[in-house]
């Protein structure tokens, strides 16, 4: 009987993380964990969707140029878009694997099969595009591959709903840029 409680104890460790506050990711698992960009240096100031300016300010730091309404470049290649005070996406671009990264670990520079690895297989199939698309339906919990039976035109509320992690690859398949958004800033730039 002690064995078996030391068995289930080790167990329930070993899933927990011993407590640990850091996120833990799965390939082909997608979660609101995934809506958000770390600085590398210290994986616990997240920037992430839905946080309000204050707050993505906070870890950002102040605007350097504000590129059109409501989307603001900052230091270290990190743009974000805001809809109604709240961030509804986060640009990696050149110039910040070395500050930011997405939650996941994913950052400028990674190559296809680095992305793969972290985010898994079932990513959306758009052949030729130079893009890696996961998209995730947040109010069903499930990622969506088929863009033709996944992706029916729907209102911009309904956009929102729709999270997607973008990475446009290069030529030599390389992460160019990364964005963490919803479907409605990606469909109606809004």
């Amino acid at each position: 009987m002690k064995r078996t409680g030391l068995l289930v104890g080790a167990l329930l460790l070993s899933v927990t993380g011993c407590g640990s506050e850091e996120a833990s990711f799965e390939p082909n698992v997608f979660s609101e964990k995934d809506m958000c960009a770390v600085k590398a240096e210290n994986l616990k100031s997240q920037i992430c969707y839905g946080a309000s300016r204050e707050e993505a300010e906070a870890v950002v730091g102040n605007a350097v140029e504000e590129v059109a309404p409501n989307h603001v470049s900052y230091e270290n290649g990190i743009r974000v878009f805001y809809r109604d005070g709240q961030v509804a996406a986060i640009e990696l671009l050149e110039g910040s694997a070395e500050q930011y990264q997405t939650a996941r670990g994913a950052k400028v520079g990674m190559s296809r099969e680095e992305m793969i690895k972290l985010y898994g297989d079932q990513y959306m199939d758009s052949p030729g595009s130079g893009f890696l698309d996961y998209f995730y339906d947040s109010e069903n919990e499930k990622l969506l591959t088929d863009p033709k039976q996944d992706l029916p035109p729907r209102s911009q509320e309904d956009a929102e709903k729709i999270r997607l992690v973008s990475t446009k690859l290069d030529a030599d398949e390389h992460a160019e840029y990364m964005m963490i958004m919803d479907r409605r800033r990606a469909m109606y730039m809004d």
